[in-house]
């Protein structure tokens, strides 16, 4: 049925309920896989060469609602890329942490061992004693070096 200018603004009112019951409305309620595959099929996306820009269109019988589709469609995009690139910082936080973490750790046993080896010198009686290997740090090349030396200096007194 096709209405008249007059009849196409007709208020939901007790006096024109009448012009509205003569109107032969239908409604169809689709279900969300078909409305899905509706906008899929009506939505055309094209990736601009050399750059990260897509361009979407969408055709639709009914223009305003083409533009709240696609305004929403563009506030879920934003909504996600956000979400998304949170997720991706929250991970690099936690990565570096536990590098930190990692690094910290290694300190201390360090120092804990440099500790322990200036407890042993200090209190070893006898000055040809060295101390043992587990004390000196593998990666201290500077410590090796001197325990090492010493070694030396003190093999050559004993001879």
């Amino acid at each position: 049925m096709t209405l008249s200018d007059d009849e196409a603004y007709v208020p939901f009112e007790p006096a024109t309920l009448e012009v509205i019951q003569a109107s032969h409305y239908e409604i169809i309620f689709h279900s969300r896989e078909h409305l899905i595959g509706k906008y899929q099929a009506a939505l055309n996306v094209e990736n601009i060469d050399f750059t990260s820009i897509l361009n979407v269109m969408l055709t639709d019988e009914i223009e305003q609602r083409a533009k709240v589709f696609m305004d929403t469609l563009t506030v879920t995009y934003i909504d996600y890329s956000r979400r998304v690139l949170l997720e991706v910082n929250q991970n690099t936080l936690d990565n570096i942490q536990r590098q930190i973490d990692t690094v910290r750790r290694f300190i201390e046993v360090s120092k804990q061992s440099v500790l322990a080896l200036e407890s042993y010198l200090s209190k070893s009686v006898d000055d040809r004693v060295l101390p043992p290997y587990f004390y000196i740090e593998k990666s201290d090349g500077y410590l090796a070096e001197s325990i090492a030396k010493l070694r030396s200096k003190q093999t050559n007194l004993e001879i």
